[in-house]
């Protein structure tokens, strides 16, 4: 599924993670070439602690699209930690629908520091 075709933020559009900026739609064409597996939610619900997206456009979220995630060493807990680059929606959707695995696409440390917004 090549997402960057499918989808695009506006031009310009970057997400923090871990004090790092990040621009998103060179992550978008980048994560074309990688091939979305099956994760199961209960590995990154806990974002959901910290950011609830809006449930009034839930109608429209296609839970089929593959998120995209990293992996990210939590401190404060001593564990590696799946962390939802995009795709709040469709996994808060899900959860609250029962559904035990979404699709995602892996992006590794090396293709993230690619998209650094200098």
């Amino acid at each position: 599924m090549r997402l960057f075709e499918m989808y695009q933020e506006e031009r310009g559009s970057n997400f923090v993670h871990d004090g790092n900026t990040y621009d998103i739609n060179k992550l978008f064409k980048l994560t074309d070439m990688i091939e979305p597996e099956q994760y199961r939610i209960s590995d990154m619900i806990w974002i959901l602690n910290y950011d609830v997206p809006e449930p009034s456009t839930y109608e429209n979220i296609n839970i089929n699209m593959p998120l995209l995630i990293t992996m990210w060493f939590d401190g404060s807990v001593g564990a590696w930690r799946h962390v939802v680059i995009d795709g709040l929606h469709r996994l808060n959707k899900a959860r609250e629908g029962g559904v035990s695995h979404l699709f995602c696409k892996m992006i590794p440390s090396e293709m993230m520091a690619k998209c650094l917004v200098p």
